[in-house]
């Protein structure tokens, strides 16, 4: 591996493990579509991509945990709903095409951003103490997130941050660290079956955990040092990003 790669693959390493912490999203979307870019076969970047959201998450998990902002139970409890949904997505992918699924998905994504950009549930930022929420809501849009995960494979992020903060009335910047905990588990399960399979690439692996490490350790301050108002509106903008970049993929194909 050429010393140049190892740059690149650093400064990827950087960039996913700052938005991972920072906005609660794995940032796997726009890592693989770059290092594809760059010639990286798939089947290397996917698992490179899950080891920049693992590392991360771990940094950002203990940073968060620390200071009482990763709220285990509602992780765990939306995590097992998200994981009943993507059993039942991979079937569901069967039934209806993806194209449909992405295109439906796109407009969900323009939606929820506008919402997170132009609503906020939350008045007291600080505390989870500022509305009952809707747990049962909670659980079923954690289940939907699962369904789309499994069936387009997009990250459960970008759901879960908006579904914690505008169902769930979670402060953003709750909402962003117990997500951060919640993509951590997911990756920890990739990265453990390509792991298994033998497809994981250790010499490739090492600029990007190192990477990810330091972007982790700049997503958490940044995160920490800004206001919920400022977090919100960065997590809008990822939000409508991935809504821009599924959109563009679907007429993409119906041109090709």
């Amino acid at each position: 591996m050429g010393r140049m790669l190892e740059l690149i693959l650093f400064a990827f390493g950087i960039i996913s493990g700052t938005i991972n912490t920072m906005l609660g999203m794995g940032a796997g979307t726009f890592m693989i579509i770059l290092l594809t870019f760059i010639n990286i076969p798939i089947k290397i970047a996917v698992p490179l991509s899950l080891l920049s959201i693992l590392f991360s998450s771990i940094i950002g998990t203990i940073f968060y945990f620390r200071r009482g902002m990763i709220k285990l139970k509602l992780a765990i409890l939306l995590q097992s709903s998200a994981a009943i949904g993507a059993m039942l997505g991979a079937m569901f992918l069967l039934t209806l095409p993806s194209s449909l699924i992405e295109l439906l998905l796109a407009i969900v994504l323009f939606h929820v951003a506008f919402l997170v950009l132009l609503y906020n549930p939350c008045n007291s930022p600080e505390t989870m103490k500022c509305r009952s929420f809707s747990l049962g809501l909670g659980l079923f849009f954690s289940f939907i997130a699962g369904v789309i995960s499994s069936t387009i494979g997009i990250g459960g992020g970008i759901i879960s941050v908006p579904v914690m903060n505008l169902v769930m009335n979670v402060p953003i910047n709750f909402s962003v660290a117990t997500s951060n905990f919640m993509i951590g588990l997911t990756a920890l399960v990739g990265v453990l079956i390509y792991y298994i399979e033998g497809i994981l690439n250790f010499q490739t692996s090492i600029p990007v955990i190192i990477g990810a490490i330091l972007g982790a350790l700049l997503g958490t301050r940044y995160m920490i040092r800004n206001r919920p108002n400022s977090i919100r509106i960065m997590v809008g903008i990822l939000i409508l990003i991935f809504g821009i970049i599924l959109l563009l993929r679907r007429v993409a194909l119906i041109l090709v």
